[in-house]
């Protein structure tokens, strides 16, 4: 049978005419859900970080289009019979732009949808930490009322997995309380059990997205070591060259080079954070809570 909602007019009140007491530092279960709301926000600004990285390869991959374009162009400068060699590698460095372009995309959508799903948990995170701690509160002094074995209870349940959720929903004490308190208890743990099922299946669908964003990190990565392999066989056919064509693919080269490099730079501090974030992300999913992830 549906519970209807509840109205203020149908909500017990306290003695002292209050609907629900403050709660209390220690309540049976409640420094769990808090551990467990700021993993969320931990998790959102990793979501965060990669995306700004990732952000970042855009103007390194126009970078990389601009340097293989100038190739092509003083590739076409060497007089004829001298720059066949270079004109090839200019020709092949000239379509890595319209390879690395569309990793980088990729990449930048995995991490806009990681970052969005991640966004929401944290708000969902935030609802569901306020009715928990309400929904605690309410059954620690309204309907334990002493019960130290109740209180253990609550205390050994994580409130983190709907299955937990669902056992303080089914309790005999729940069973034994005040009609109207009961009806208005299941109907606010209804809402939470609602609210962490949703938070979950964000958190489960984020996962496929990290790997997707790492599969592209990697692509995008043996792309630019190509690119740096062409880069220095530039800079051999170019120490063969006279004057000033000798200088502008020497400085092409370097410049391929020093792209790359950045490049790994940025590889290795996504892939960090990809890996921390995997890490963080199948805790959150698994509803697992513990305070080396909970520190913002």
């Amino acid at each position: 049978m549906e519970v209807p909602r509840p109205t203020q007019a149908s909500i017990v009140p306290t003695p002292a005419g209050v609907v629900v007491p403050p709660t209390r530092r220690g309540e049976a279960g409640s420094g769990v859900i808090a551990q467990y709301q700021l993993m969320i926000t931990r998790m959102f600004g990793i979501a965060v970080d990669i995306l700004n990285v990732a952000r970042s390869l855009d103007s390194m991959a126009f970078e990389m289009q601009l340097l293989a374009r100038n190739g092509v162009v003083q590739a076409a400068k060497v007089p004829a019979g001298e720059g066949k060699a270079l004109l090839a590698l200019a020709g092949i460095l000239s379509s890595y732009p319209g390879t690395i372009t569309p990793e980088v995309e990729g990449l930048g959508v995995q991490c806009k949808t990681i970052a969005k799903q991640t966004a929401e948990c944290t708000n969902l995170a935030r609802r569901y930490y306020q009715h928990s701690k309400c929904l605690l509160t309410v059954l620690n002094r309204q309907v334990a009322h002493g019960n130290e074995l109740f209180i253990a209870e609550l205390a050994a349940l994580q409130l983190t997995h709907p299955s937990d959720l669902e056992r303080v929903l089914g309790s005999q004490m729940l069973e034994a309380a005040d009609p109207l308190l009961r009806e208005n208890l299941l109907y606010l743990g209804r809402q939470c059990l609602d609210t962490l099922r949703k938070i979950q299946e964000l958190l489960e669908r984020s996962l496929p997205c990290l790997t997707l964003a790492e599969d592209s990190v990697g692509s995008i990565k043996r792309i630019g070591e190509t690119a740096r392999y062409l880069g220095l066989c530039v800079g051999i056919e170019a120490a063969h060259l006279p004057g000033q064509g000798k200088t502008h693919f020497a400085n092409l080269a370097n410049g391929i080079t020093t792209t790359v490099d950045g490049l790994n730079q940025k590889f290795q501090a996504i892939r960090d954070t990809i890996s921390s974030g995997r890490e963080l992300l199948t805790q959150l999913a698994k509803g697992e809570v513990d305070e080396e992830h909970s520190h913002l």
